[in-house]
């Protein structure tokens, strides 16, 4: 491993399982190493990629385009439409809070129709796609904010609800037909006290930019060793899918600290 200045770990076997095995050797020698979304398949191997890093002081990185996606943030900034009122005088009242938001994913759609293997799949095949959705969410609403979870569907985590602390109660829809599968596209809707704001299409073209921010985050985090992001903001979401997991199996809601706990 003499030589190597930084590593990324793809996205090999689409659902994160072997994440773990591929950054350890890498993490055990210090290196900078990227690890693609999603993460990891469970919280005990983001846990443990994340104690490695810690114990061998080399900084890691992990990230979901739809965490900065420029396209979100600009539909982020018009939130005050719906949180202000404007009659009959602007900004009288206090800001008030989102009430109700939306994320519609795209739930494992595209691979499944490329395959010709329709409505199916488990969480491992479907991972890929729903830690988007759960990203675009935290991005949008408020990352560490989330107190519990429901999930429900035919499928793996079709539809999930996370419940946060500021009470915003937001729906995932990890839909497995699209209308049109061949594309990658999220949307995004909130609702408030004022009205409801929706999202243009977050998609192929969209993901560049995201992406764009995501490599120059990973090029200053090799040359400064300076983490861009708290450690558990990469584990968030795979505690947020392994809750949803939990309350989809139970049919009741999960305390995102009871997963954090184990």
């Amino acid at each position: 491993l003499d030589g190597i200045d930084a590593v990324f770990v793809a996205d090999c076997d689409g659902g994160g399982g072997d994440h773990l095995r591929l950054a350890r050797p890498f993490l055990a020698q210090g290196i900078p190493s990227f690890v693609d979304k999603p993460f990891a398949l469970t919280l005990q191997d983001a846990l443990e990629i994340v104690r490695l890093a810690e114990q061998h002081q080399a900084p890691l990185f992990s990230a979901s385009i739809l965490s900065y996606v420029p396209a979100a943030t600009h539909f982020k900034n018009r939130f005050h439409e719906i949180q202000t009122v404007y009659w009959p005088v602007p900004a009288e009242q206090p800001e008030q809070p989102i009430g109700v938001g939306v994320v519609k994913g795209v739930g494992g759609a595209f691979s499944q129709a490329l395959a010709g293997k329709g409505i199916r799949g488990g969480l491992e095949q479907r991972m890929a796609y729903i830690i988007h959705g759960v990203c675009l969410a935290l991005n949008l609403f408020g990352q560490g904010l989330v107190e519990w979870v429901e999930a429900m569907g035919d499928l793996p985590l079709e539809y999930v609800h996370l419940h946060l602390k500021n009470q915003t109660d937001v729906m995932l829809l990890n839909t497995s037909t699209d209308t049109f599968a061949e594309t990658c596209t999220f949307y995004a809707s909130a609702y408030g006290k004022y009205g409801a704001v929706h999202s243009n299409p977050i998609g192929d073209p969209e993901f560049l930019g995201g992406a764009a921010i995501i490599l120059q985050m990973f090029r200053a985090m090799v040359q400064t060793g300076k983490v861009p992001v708290p450690y558990r903001n990469l584990v968030e979401p795979i505690a947020i899918i392994e809750a949803a997991q939990l309350a989809q199996q139970n049919g009741s809601k999960v305390l995102l600290q009871d997963v954090w706990k184990g």
